[in-house]
């Protein structure tokens, strides 16, 4: 790390990957440690939907968006967010510049538990450690609203480089500097306080994605369009307007993502996946898998295999 900043080492990670997968596990020099990891957001297009171990999220550079069920964060370079362990989300909207790192590092040190240990006689601490707890219950996350310029994102600039180089008692390093951030921001309360500060996702979101969640395979617009209220052509036209995609873009993005994670499944034929996503044209979801992956489903299954560590030969 002493030619390159962290920043331009991380972009290269993402820029020299061959890999399809949705995070790219960062290389410890510290080859010993198979507890927790350090992960950057791969830029390879598709849904990015995690369910979280218990995770740092940090922005390293540029702005992305965060999707929690009925809510949007937007974030930018510095911004920090911890999200409880089972928690469903959602990283959308990267560009090019965007550098998104995840630490589970629940083995080495478990944020919620610091936080149920910490004991304090001072009115004003208890205050903020209240608001704390109700926030990562009520939403299952919590929004370290800082920047760049900032000691938390020195420390966690300090985690990063503390995995990568490996060096000797690198965990409790880790956990120490993980302990002095947590506390850092309850100081500066930089936590958001309210879900005023996030945008609230209205029907053509959160509404629209469980409908299609629940009948992708089997969908119409004009049954759509009853469910929500609307004629079938301002429906369209509303779903277009209001998210940049067609109606028919939304369930073919969910088709897609659905036949990733049915090609992972070595007992299932392409035949039965095709089926299963909707599609009744074998040459049909070829183009539009292609269209969305850029490569093919046996290549795309092949890759999933061997990451998997399944042999069929």
């Amino acid at each position: 790390m002493a030619i390159f900043t962290l920043d331009q080492y991380l972009k290269g990670v993402i820029k020299n990957t061959k890999q399809n997968t949705n995070d790219l596990k960062l290389d410890s020099k510290n080859k010993d440690q198979k507890d927790f990891a350090i992960y950057v957001e791969n830029h390879n297009g598709g849904i990015h939907r995690y369910h979280s171990q218990e995770e740092w999220l940090f922005v390293e550079n540029g702005t992305c968006s965060i999707k929690f069920h009925n809510q949007i964060l937007d974030l930018t370079a510095g911004n920090l967010v911890l999200i409880k362990a089972g928690q469903a989300f959602e990283i959308k909207e990267q560009t090019s510049e965007t550098v998104v790192v995840k630490m589970r590092v629940k083995a080495i040190y478990n944020f919620e538990k610091e936080l149920q240990n910490y004991l304090s006689l001072d009115d004003k601490e208890n205050e903020i450690l209240v608001t704390v707890k109700n926030l990562l219950a009520e939403e299952g996350y919590l929004f370290i609203k800082t920047s760049r310029l900032m000691k938390q994102s020195q420390l966690i600039e300090n985690i990063i480089n503390e995995y990568l180089n490996g060096d000797l008692f690198m965990a409790p390093m880790m956990a120490g500097t993980f302990s002095q951030l947590l506390a850092l921001s309850l100081r500066m309360q930089t936590f958001n306080r309210t879900a005023g500060k996030t945008k609230k996702v209205n029907f053509i979101g959160s509404d629209l994605d469980r409908y299609i969640d629940l009948h992708f395979a089997d969908i119409k617009l004009a049954e759509a369009a009853e469910y929500f209220g609307f004629n079938q052509n301002y429906f369209s036209n509303l779903v277009k307007q209001k998210t940049g995609k067609s109606f028919v873009e939304h369930v073919d993005e969910r088709r897609m993502q659905e036949a990733r994670e049915l090609l992972a499944q070595p007992n299932l034929s392409l035949k039965e996946i095709i089926s299963r996503v909707g599609y009744s044209s074998k040459s049909f979801f070829y183009k539009k898998f292609s269209e969305y992956y850029g490569t093919t489903p046996a290549l795309m299954r092949e890759e999933l295999f061997r990451q998997a560590n399944i042999n069929l030969k």
